[in-house]
């Protein structure tokens, strides 16, 4: 059975430290000069320190995202090292159902690419299904879901789609400061459930950094098989639908293949009504 990986979203710790500092003074007494006045001992005060939040399970992070269908346009600027990026222009609508979530994306720009269509069936229980069509053949060709290409099998789908849990068991290691400066992100490790997840993504570790304030993974850290770090991901922005915090704008630094990448999301729409059609293979050949 194959699997893929899929993303995609901590409560502010602080330390209130209170020293008390009291000062006494022997009385005086009005037959005898008043002694100097002496300042004793501050008696200790123990520290007060405001008890971290909990990080709650990594599926409550999940289980946050609540939308049902998505739909949104962005732009994603890819660039190799030394190169000027390139932009794209996609259109996407996602689905999720008990059995799995759907994934449609269609190029608008640049001219060269425009039609070009994916269709990816993701399956919590069966094999996942993904398609192209080619506008310049004008046919509908059936790719493996496990494709070695980062756009399709981690940027775009790891903050737009919903991690899938059963590839990965998560456990918390700590927290950090914010990389933002905004308080502390939770650390969770993620580590394959089985050889097949290695072997399908590629990936030997996982290190999701989450905001548990906001619900949402804010960096991802993508590590092979030799557990050698070979990939990050960050959002910019974020945004509030339906009270699920969603980024809008996220970066990707792949070490191992030299390219760097950034999406702008626009007109973000969540919870609306969506053909089932769309997520057919017979609406992508009549495009």
């Amino acid at each position: 059975m194959q699997r893929r990986l899929f993303s995609i979203p901590l409560a502010l710790m602080f330390f209130a430290i209170t020293f008390g500092v009291v000062y006494a003074q022997e009385p005086v007494h009005a037959e005898a000069p008043a002694p100097t006045a002496i300042q004793e001992p501050a008696p200790s005060v123990p520290e007060q320190v405001a008890a971290p939040v909990k990080a709650p399970p990594f599926s409550d992070i999940v289980k946050q995202l609540s939308w049902k269908t998505f739909h949104t346009n962005l732009y994603l600027d890819v660039a190799r090292k030394g190169k000027s990026p390139s932009r794209k222009m996609m259109e996407v609508y996602l689905r999720h159902s008990k059995t799995g979530q759907d994934m449609f994306m269609v190029f608008k720009k640049p001219s060269n690419m425009k039609g070009m269509t994916f269709l990816a069936h993701n399956n919590v229980d069966l094999d996942d299904d993904w398609y192209m069509y080619v506008r310049t053949i004008r046919r509908v060709k059936r790719v493996p879901s496990a494709a070695d290409n980062f756009m399709l099998r981690d940027f775009l789908s790891l903050y737009l789609l919903k991690p899938r849990l059963e590839l990965w068991d998560y456990t918390v290691d700590g927290s950090v400061p914010a990389e933002d400066g905004k308080g502390v992100w939770h650390k969770y490790v993620g580590m394959p459930k089985t050889d097949e997840t290695t072997g399908l993504t590629g990936y030997g570790k996982l290190m999701q950094y989450v905001d548990v304030e906001k619900k949402v993974i804010m960096k991802t850290e993508f590590y092979d098989k030799d557990l050698k770090l070979i990939r990050t991901q960050m959002v910019k922005k974020l945004e509030q639908r339906n009270g699920s915090w969603l980024p809008v704008e996220f970066f990707t630094d792949d070490i191992e293949e030299g390219v760097t990448a950034g999406v702008t999301l626009f007109d973000l729409e969540t919870d609306i009504e969506v053909s089932p059609k769309i997520f057919t293979v017979r609406y992508i050949k009549n495009m």
